[in-house]
């Protein structure tokens, strides 16, 4: 289960302040992200998002769930495997490989549909997209709030998003305390930022319906 913070920045003005503030980078991971469904959108249909990243050399397939909102952060299953070079490569265009990999990652998790053939079909892709993730710990008085992963994405019409995503664990009125502190230490700095309650997969699915609109 995934539980995280999603914050959205107005503008490039307001990550180079945010990135003034923070620690200077402890990782930086240049991410590949590409996404796949079948052609009957199975997946998306399920509320699943199906993704391969690639860090490097390394790469990580992951699938994504419905999910709710714990005040402003989102809980949502997830399950995700190592692959290793060569089927990575032999599944970056989708294929009934990676069908049946994805699958089976899906079922063992209790996230796939009840149907025996469910997920069967090969998938294709259905776009990428292409991340500098930073990962920069707060300063000072917030240290102990970790670290943010501190991104500024590409999509596939060329527009840019810049994102600050904080992963924690802990109850409800914990999580709250988390939020009213990250947001005080923005709010300090003029940092403008909105709450970001859609993935990087739906922001994904709404730019490729508005160019089949266009």
């Amino acid at each position: 289960m995934e539980t995280e913070l999603k914050l959205l920045l107005a503008d490039s003005s307001d990550l180079d302040r945010l990135l003034e503030a923070l620690d200077p980078p402890s990782r930086l991971l240049h991410q590949r992200n590409t996404y796949y469904d079948d052609q009957a959108r199975t997946w998306a249909q399920a509320g699943l998002a199906l993704r391969l990243r690639w860090v490097d050399d390394r790469c990580t397939l992951t699938i994504k769930g419905r999910g709710h909102f714990q005040g402003r952060f989102s809980v949502r299953p997830e399950a995700e495997i190592p692959l290793d070079r060569e089927v990575s490569q032999a599944c970056a265009e989708g294929g009934a490989l990676l069908a049946r990999l994805a699958r089976g990652l899906a079922v063992d998790h209790g996230m796939g549909g009840e149907a025996r053939d469910w997920g069967t079909l090969p998938l294709r892709v259905v776009g990428t997209l292409h991340t500098l993730r930073r990962i920069c710990h707060l300063p000072g008085d917030y240290r102990d709030l970790g670290s943010l992963e501190v991104d500024t994405t590409t999509y596939p019409d060329g527009s840019v998003r810049w994102e600050v995503e904080a992963e924690r664990e802990g109850t409800a009125v914990e999580l709250a305390a988390i939020e009213t502190r990250l947001r005080g230490f923005f709010e300090e700095r003029g940092i403008a930022w909105q709450p970001s309650r859609g993935s990087k997969r739906e922001v994904l699915g709404k730019i490729l319906e508005g160019e089949r609109d266009a």
